[in-house]
């Protein structure tokens, strides 16, 4: 009986103590947030309200105009918090009825900023002191709003706008209407090709110099209308000269605008841009040894030429201008090639018969380099020797156009002086080679063009 009564004791005391230890653990009630109704009014309709842009009609035709949409969400910071609220009436004017709870731990007069979206308002550090969401959702503050534009898609817009908070009876509202001001301009472009006919484009980008800024398209379905939304930091961009690309399948279309365009945020435009389409380019896959005709394109040989009636007039002796291999040089194709003093022989190159796509220049010490080298990607012949020996595939590429070269002196355009520098081309028998020397510009030597195509 003793050993049970002082077990029963020992339970008693652990009892005891376990009852102690769970009163130490028991936390007070966090304090309850107080919300209380807010009501309060935005607007009036304008340049500065938003978000559902749509075409005017009657005086307003022609003109973006914007005004709330309901259900769309703004958030009241304030006190180090964030509110949402969201707009329940649009009014005849314009303007809003914003409505729904906040935190009113805050005190009457407390200062609020309004933002549109909400969702742009990522966190606030301490009274009206937020920051911006950066997620991949928004590009700057509000760039995606949770509501929906009717006429500009992608839901592209920021507003904000400041006011004091007025609490009474338990109610919240503003101490006065609040304009929310855009912190953005909204440009929407027409693409056509002649000012009427639509241009339906599966990309549209506007560059300002090496500023590229992508457009949304408006429509999901014709894509002649687009919009640029600008954020504050790129407004600037806009004063310079610009160039508006368009994609339309696999064809480009350009505009270009000398001057460029003044662009203020809180302000919407629109603009009919026709655009052109550059003409195609006639030379093609372009190899050292075709021919250029007299239309401006390539073909295999002087009989392929030939057989698409046109006249074989320069022979491709370089191709590597750039990474791509598509730009080059041809050399005149010419039996009877004339001689010239130095001060006619440009004259000479630069009239011969026009070509489409070339252009006629006497050829520099470089391009006659460039020419007996051949296709060069990775770079000119600036560099090469002055004695080139020998001139690899040269001779026997221009003996299969037909033509017969004269082993002779041919004038370049590089000049010193009352001297020039002319080149030595050699082709006969198994030797072939150029050797470059100044002449006096008074001696007469042969010319031919060199095509820039």
């Amino acid at each position: 009986m003793k050993a049970i009564k002082l077990f029963s004791m020992a339970v008693a005391a652990l009892m005891m103590a376990a009852c102690s230890n769970e009163d130490n653990d028991v936390q007070q009630p966090a304090q309850q947030v107080r919300m209380i109704p807010f009501e309060a009014t935005i607007g009036p309709a304008g340049a500065s309200t938003r978000t559902t842009i749509t075409e005017g009609t009657g005086t307003d035709a022609g003109k973006l105009m914007v005004a709330w949409k309901g259900g769309e969400k703004i958030a009241l910071v304030h006190n180090g918090k964030k509110d949402e609220v969201e707009v329940t009436t649009v009014n005849l004017d314009g303007s809003a009825v914003i409505t729904g709870s906040i935190d009113a731990t805050g005190t009457d007069g407390e200062a609020v900023v309004l933002v549109y979206p909400a969702d742009a308002v990522k966190s606030v550090t301490s009274g009206t002191t937020y920051v911006p969401n950066t997620d991949d959702a928004f590009l700057a503050i509000g760039l995606q709003q949770d509501g929906t534009l009717e006429y500009i898609g992608n839901n592209l817009d920021a507003r904000e706008g400041s006011e004091t908070l007025k609490i009474s009876s338990g109610t919240a509202t503003l101490n006065d209407n609040v304009t929310m001001e855009s912190k953005i301009a909204v440009w929407k472009l027409t693409l056509t090709t002649d000012g009427t006919t639509p241009l339906a484009a599966n990309q549209v980008t506007l560059s300002i110099g090496t500023n590229p800024i992508a457009a949304t398209a408006v429509n999901a379905t014709g894509k002649s209308e687009w919009t640029l939304c600008v954020v504050p930091a790129t407004l600037a961009l806009y004063s310079g000269n610009f160039t508006v690309t368009a994609k339309v399948g696999s064809d480009t279309y350009t505009y270009t605008k000398a001057g460029g365009v003044s662009l203020t945020k809180n302000t919407y435009y629109q603009s009919t841009v026709t655009l052109s389409k550059p003409a195609p380019a006639l030379i093609v896959n372009p190899a050292v040894g075709q021919v250029i005709g007299a239309d401006g394109k390539n073909y295999a040989d002087v009989a392929a030429a030939t057989a698409a009636e046109t006249t074989a007039v320069a022979m491709i002796a370089y191709v590597g201008s750039g990474s791509d291999c598509e730009h080059g040089l041809a050399i005149q194709l010419n039996s009877s090639p004339v001689q010239k003093d130095r001060s006619e022989a440009g004259t000479y190159a630069e009239g011969l018969t026009a070509v489409p796509g070339g252009t006629w220049r006497l050829p520099s010490k470089a391009d006659w380099q460039n020419m007996f080298l051949g296709c060069a990607k990775s770079g000119d012949a600036s560099s090469a020797s002055d004695n080139m020996n020998p001139i690899s595939g040269f001779k026997e590429k221009i003996a299969a156009t037909g033509i017969t070269w004269k082993s002779d002196k041919y004038w370049s355009s590089q000049d010193y002086s009352t001297y020039a520098t002319d080149v030595e081309v050699v082709l006969y028998g198994s030797t072939a080679y150029a050797a470059f020397a100044w002449d006096p510009k008074s001696n007469s030597h042969y010319v031919l063009g060199c095509l820039a195509f």
